[in-house]
């Protein structure tokens, strides 16, 4: 349910950035498209050993949206997770199923996302010492593996960060970290165990 991410919100209300749901209606016209590439896990059911963390909130993300583009003027942005389609949950729903079910609604796609920003006012604060265990959590130890960006994520998470971190602050800092480094690499690696569709 939308519930967990209602939950997510005010666990991080108070961190270095903003989390927050968005809900928009694209209208395209005929000879274009949404304007945005979708990437994610390949399957054809819902992943239902899937566990949407603070991390990976969803199966599917923008991996990129023009600039100028029916998406963009909306508001969306590389890196929002997606979370409904037409208002039906695709959080744990694979890939040729999230596309088959945008293309369906046509010219008009309604969608709910996840997205992160940074806090303007904690920019304008000098910048904390970085916890010595997340300093380790490099771009390349989420291409090096063959599986799923999902599976890499939880296991970065559980085996490299989380457990060493006691305090809260440290945990949802390095939550935040996680989202970004998603973001920051998923133009540049993109033969991971995944698949992505221009829509």
């Amino acid at each position: 349910s939308t519930d967990i991410y209602t939950n997510l919100l005010s666990f991080l209300s108070d961190s270095d950035y903003i989390i927050k749901e968005k809900t928009v209606l694209l209208q395209k016209k005929d000879n274009e498209g949404f304007g945005f590439v979708l990437r994610g896990a390949k399957a054809q059911t819902p992943v239902e050993e899937f566990s949407p963390t603070p991390a990976f909130p969803a199966l599917q993300y923008l991996e990129s949206v023009d600039e100028g583009g029916v998406a963009w003027r909306s508001g969306l942005r590389m890196g929002d997770f997606l979370i409904e389609v037409n208002g039906i949950n695709v959080v744990k729903v694979g890939h040729r199923q999230v596309v088959n079910m945008i293309r369906q609604g046509g010219n008009s796609l309604m969608v709910k996302v996840v997205m992160v920003a940074r806090n303007p006012e904690m920019e304008e604060m000098p910048k904390k010492k970085v916890p010595q265990q997340s300093k380790r959590l490099t771009p390349p130890a989420i291409a090096l593996r063959s599986k799923s960006m999902t599976s890499e994520l939880e296991e970065m998470g559980t085996g490299c960060v989380f457990q060493k971190l006691r305090k809260p602050k440290n945990f949802v800092k390095t939550i935040i970290r996680l989202i970004l480094i998603l973001r920051s690499v998923s133009q540049k690696h993109r033969n991971l165990s995944s698949t992505g569709k221009s829509l």
